[in-house]
């Protein structure tokens, strides 16, 4: 999955947000990793402390790698900053969405839950006179 949402964050516009375009990819990407195995094998990574810390060093690889397509498209080197933010959060809000489904026994698509996270992050990212 990993060089997976590269190429399809490379194929984003940049007339949208990176934080947009990331949502955008993974929303498009998890659909093909939403099925009764995955929700298997994510239980199998929780199983145990080696397990847990092993899934979470495969989440810093796609902070990594989607830091990386993020400042290919945006380019500019004084937004690096904001883009390995952008990555950090993004991942983030996936990482809190597959945590929600597993707590939830998988009662709806994770596309769903990944919704969800990037609502939180992005209402938590607006001007405080749009909050409510």
């Amino acid at each position: 999955m990993l060089s997976t949402p590269s190429a399809a964050l490379l194929q984003e516009s940049t007339g949208q947000t990176p934080l947009q375009a990331v949502r955008h990819c993974l929303l498009k990407l998890l659909p093909h990793y939403d099925s009764e195995n995955a929700v298997v094998v994510d239980r199998i990574w929780h199983s145990t402390d080696a397990l847990r810390a092993h899934k979470q060093a495969f989440f810093v690889q796609l902070e990594e790698t989607v830091f990386a397509a993020l400042c290919e498209s945006w380019s500019l080197p004084d937004r690096r900053p904001a883009l390995r933010m952008t990555a950090m959060l993004s991942v983030g809000a996936m990482r809190l969405a597959i945590e929600a489904r597993r707590q939830d026994s998988r009662t709806r698509p994770l596309t769903e839950y990944l919704q969800e996270s990037f609502a939180v992050l992005e209402g938590q990212l607006s001007p405080p006179s749009d909050r409510a």
